[in-house]
């Protein structure tokens, strides 16, 4: 049952840091929407080479284009906010964890979005190690994190 249970507090940690990394995914998505839409403005100018000063049937795309950059700008706003948050609350958490390595594994793969081989190359620690102490990291990490990522029961002894 206390393997099971630790399986739990790790998937549920892993659960948290994973919700973590995705709000950072999303950030960098919303800032790759708002390039290119930057970037469609600049072609989509007035065409001056037409009689009439570039009046034709289709309306002028600058208003919308820039209203949809507007848009994107405010979403971008917004996730960059609760990103900031969750980070900084996931750091407290972490930093709370009692070994180094199993902090620095966590840290590195989760909120760097470094890989488990990195990892390993900068800790100077084998592939294999480095799972270990991501495992371990996990189940402690647990008793620290949020309360609405935890399950509110503990098993029954």
């Amino acid at each position: 049952m206390t393997e099971e249970f630790e399986q739990m507090k790790a998937d549920e940690a892993r659960a948290y840091l994973r919700h973590v990394r995705d709000l950072g995914m999303r950030v960098r998505g919303l800032q790759a929407s708002i390039d290119d839409a930057r970037s469609r403005l600049l072609p989509a100018g007035v065409a001056y080479d037409k009689n009439g000063g570039g009046s034709g049937c289709y309306p002028d795309a600058i208003p919308d284009g820039v209203a949809k950059v507007q848009e994107l700008i405010a979403d971008y706003a917004t996730e960059l906010a609760a990103l900031v948050d969750e980070q900084r609350q996931a750091r407290e958490c972490i930093a709370k964890v009692g070994n180094a390595m199993w902090r620095e594994t966590l840290e590195g793969y989760y909120l760097r979005g470094e890989c488990m081989e990195l990892i390993a190359v900068k800790l100077g620690y084998s592939y294999e190690s480095v799972k270990k102490y991501h495992r371990h990291g996990l189940a402690e990490l647990w008793e620290h994190m949020p309360a609405e990522w935890r399950s509110p029961m503990a098993p029954a002894l």
